[in-house]
């Protein structure tokens, strides 16, 4: 039974009567020896175990003051951004960051419970700031809050400066600044003690007295990480003891393809987040490609295609010519050619769903340098696309929420369903499949190339094959689904049932056809492949 009312007091009790156990058992053979000696040597054994507790108490009190008066940081780095123009970017530099560091990184999506404290948490809970200087950054309000209270509060601070970055002129006074806020934005900034000219200051020293960082949005992700690698040196945060290397990396066989409109900044930097969470939550290797060229590289590794819908997407010749170049026939050597299933994800609320106007001028003029003979495959191309259903991603939601949503996009990867039989799938393929992989940073110098990727030959095979969708199985199996794409019915492909896999018979008769009905359209046949 517990002698004490509460348990506090009941596990203080035990911890002090086993230590006095232990303290008598150390000490009981120094008593036979000589009495003198064996008293005093127990008289300081026993003042030791009581005074410790006090002296440990009176450390605990003296720490939680220390602690009140001068509280540790919370955050090793404080982003401060523009939504709007780096919110993805600044989840990858998160993302970055946490391979090399084990900070605390500070992104306002993340931390929504703080939001009405921000410039406090900058003020005591920051060790350092990081200020992303995008092309509206300074106008923003909140992002010229948090620069003055770094400033002012002396808090480290290290400019990252982006693409497109025009540092604003203040050699002037401050009449320029006052236009960009209204007077209800002005009193915001002024309860919280920040006036024009604090802004002004601020802005002075920040682009004056600070030596900046530079970040190419468009560059290799090698760059990249040597520039955070560096922001990190900057900030003067941990590293990790055990952290990956960056420079020269071993060739890939990435079995997911990403792309998306990676000629805006943003869009990009979301591609890189989302292969950065698939690749965590897969465990498989992913790629992103940037133009027809990459595609045609990694494709002889790859299972699937995942285009992430924003707006403009639709209007990029680039995209047009990468979506074509997913039908070209496989490699000259290839025993058995991989075709890919399409996977797609509403990455932007704004995105628009084309209007049959536009799919009838692609069919008569094509798009940009995808000429008008290409017309009518890219129109059907964008129909089989839009026939998917697209799963939402939230880009600029939080952490979790992204995960989330990240992991439900991951169950339309039915083929690695099972992670030990798609290994051993995947690794019978590559058994036929010529070369070792693709490098990722020479693929990336293949856009520079003037080679058309859609040769003739490519031309005829896209042609020809542009009506095919096709969906892989959880046994391995590749199922051909055949859709009438002028009636532009939504279907979602998950609900394509796995065959039996005892029909995986590589020298047996062909599979029987199968009939099935996807949500309200009409049958569709489909046969499974080898």
């Amino acid at each position: 039974m517990w002698p004490w009312r509460t348990d506090l007091a009941n596990y203080i009790d035990l911890v002090i009567s086993s230590i006095l156990q232990v303290v008598l058992l150390g000490v009981a053979p120094m008593v036979t020896h000589d009495e003198t000696k064996s008293m005093k040597a127990m008289g300081w054994i026993l003042a030791v175990s009581v005074l410790s507790p006090l002296v440990v108490g009176l450390a605990a009190i003296c720490y939680s003051w220390l602690r009140h008066y001068r509280p540790e940081k919370s955050f090793g780095i404080f982003l401060c951004h523009h939504k709007g123009g780096a919110g993805s970017l600044c989840r990858l530099l998160k993302l970055v960051v946490a391979k090399h560091s084990n900070t605390e990184v500070f992104l306002d999506s993340d931390q929504l419970e703080d939001l009405d404290l921000i410039f406090d948490t900058i003020r005591v809970k920051t060790k350092s700031v990081v200020v992303v200087l995008t092309s509206d950054l300074l106008k923003r309000m909140w992002c010229a809050g948090e620069i003055v209270t770094a400033c002012k509060n002396r808090v480290r601070t290290v400019p990252l400066i982006c693409d497109g970055y025009q540092p604003l002129k203040l050699d002037t006074k401050e009449e320029e600044i006052e236009t960009f806020w209204t007077v209800q934005q002005k009193q915001i900034l002024a309860y919280h003690g920040i006036n024009m000219s604090d802004v002004h200051s601020a802005y002075l020293w920040l682009r004056d007295d600070l030596e900046p960082l530079h970040l190419a949005r468009f560059g290799t992700p090698s760059q990249r990480e040597e520039v955070v690698i560096q922001m990190l040196s900057r900030t003067a945060v941990g590293m990790r003891l055990f952290r990956p290397s960056v420079g020269k990396k071993s060739k890939v066989k990435a079995r997911i393809l990403i792309t998306g409109s990676v000629s805006d900044a943003e869009a990009l930097a979301t591609l890189e987040v989302f292969q950065h969470l698939v690749t965590k939550e897969m465990q498989k290797e992913c790629a992103v490609v940037r133009s027809a060229r990459e595609l045609l590289a990694y494709k002889p590794w790859a299972y699937y295609f995942v285009v992430l819908f924003s707006r403009g997407i639709l209007q990029d010749p680039g995209f047009a010519e990468t979506l074509l170049s997913t039908y070209v026939e496989g490699v000259e050597g290839e025993e058995q050619e991989r075709q890919l299933e399409m996977v797609t994800v509403n990455a932007d609320t704004s995105f628009e769903f084309p209007s049959p106007e536009f799919l009838t001028d692609l069919e008569k003029n094509g798009l940009g340098h995808v000429g008008p003979d290409l017309g009518v495959p890219l129109s059907q191309a964008y129909r089989a696309l839009l026939n998917v259903l697209a799963l939402p991603l939230s880009p600029m939601g939080s952490e979790g929420l992204l995960e989330k949503q990240v992991s439900e996009i991951c169950r339309r990867f039915r083929r690695y369903k099972n992670a030990v039989f798609a290994m051993a799938l995947d690794d019978e393929d590559d058994r036929k499949t010529p070369g070792d992989g693709v490098d990722p940073e020479e693929v990336l110098h293949l856009s520079a190339e003037k080679e058309d990727p859609l040769h003739e030959k490519g031309r005829d095979s896209v042609k020809r094959r542009i009506g095919q969708s096709v969906a892989w199985t959880a046994a391995g199996a590749l199922v051909e689904l055949e859709a009438d794409l002028d009636r532009r019915k939504i279907f979602d492909v998950e609900s394509v049932p796995s065959l039996p896999s005892d029909q995986s018979n590589l020298d047996g008769p062909d599979p029987p056809l199968v009939s099935v009905t996807l949500g309200d359209s009409d049958e569709y046949l489909i046969r499974e492949r080898f």
